[in-house]
């Protein structure tokens, strides 16, 4: 998409509609938070789903999805990086998709464009998946449609980014930890906030590129997503302190892209970037 067509300008921001998704959506008997959700002529796939403990109604809640990596599930990123218990303390429903999986691989996954595993071979379409579970939401809670957030680990981050390509008319901000952008051409119709948190010692998914999954260099895609929203550049550093280098870039309609590579971090998420990313995405609602 030209740049001039997302810059900010006196108008509302103008997302194009798309078309809704057909599914059908059940519970599973012994454990409510277990959802199984079919797209038309799909398999049925698996979602969880958390709400905060006590909510008002009439005041709308962010949604936080959270995909998890190749050796991942949807319970450890919900428990383990604590995003099911920041539900209740920062109000938003959470939700934890199953990535695919076939019979010959046990590590369910995503497709993000050029990778990974049986989701890309199979050409799965993700996207769909992520936005009938969306639709579902929305049908059972009043949600804020500035902030509904897709958060991910490694192959989890990658499928964030293809979010953030494809489904930027609902998807508002992505949450990335050690993933790295697989799709291109990437053209999202509408910016999108970017908060990235990688380790220079990641050997998975390198910071110059590479690694077992060829991936790009992790700069390169932010500095991607900045080009296509026409961002301005506003920090640049180096914190000694705490071992962080952080860029940032301003962007329109309330957005914002920052990447922070914390040295001495391999192929990991640290369970305090679950507050970092919850924060920074709270903070920076879509406007319209």
């Amino acid at each position: 998409m030209p740049k001039s067509e997302l810059e900010s300008s006196a108008t509302q921001l103008h997302i194009p509609q798309i078309p809704q998704v057909v599914y059908t959506d059940s519970i599973d008997d012994t454990y409510p938070s277990l959802h199984y959700l079919t797209v038309e002529g799909k398999t049925t796939r698996q979602y969880f789903l958390v709400a905060p403990d006590s909510y008002d109604p009439t005041t709308p809640l962010p949604i936080l999805i959270g995909l998890h990596g190749i050796n991942g599930s949807p319970a450890s990123f919900r428990d383990q990086f604590l995003f099911g218990a920041l539900a209740s303390e920062y109000k938003y429903v959470g939700i934890f998709p199953l990535g695919w999986g076939d019979e010959v691989n046990s590590n369910p996954t995503w497709n993000s464009g050029s990778c990974c595993l049986s989701a890309m071979v199979a050409n799965i379409n993700d996207v769909e998946f992520i936005q009938a579970i969306i639709q579902e939401v929305k049908k059972n809670y009043f949600v804020d449609e500035s902030r509904i957030w897709a958060v991910g680990f490694s192959a989890g981050g990658m499928m964030a980014y293809k979010l953030g390509c494809d489904l930027a008319s609902v998807v508002t901000a992505i949450g990335v930890v050690s993933g790295t952008l697989m799709q291109d051409p990437c053209n999202p119709v509408a910016p999108i906030s970017i908060i990235q948190l990688h380790g220079d010692l990641d050997d998975a998914i390198p910071l110059l590129g590479g690694g077992q999954y060829s991936t790009p260099p992790v700069r390169g895609s932010i500095l991607t997503a900045a080009g296509i929203f026409g961002c301005t550049p506003t920090q640049d550093d180096s914190n000694e302190i705490n071992a962080i280098e952080t860029s940032a870039w301003s962007c329109s309609y309330g957005t914002d892209v920052r990447l922070s590579v914390y040295k001495g971090i391999e192929h990991e998420f640290l369970r305090s970037w679950s507050y970092e990313l919850v924060n920074s995405l709270i903070s920076q609602p879509r406007i319209k």
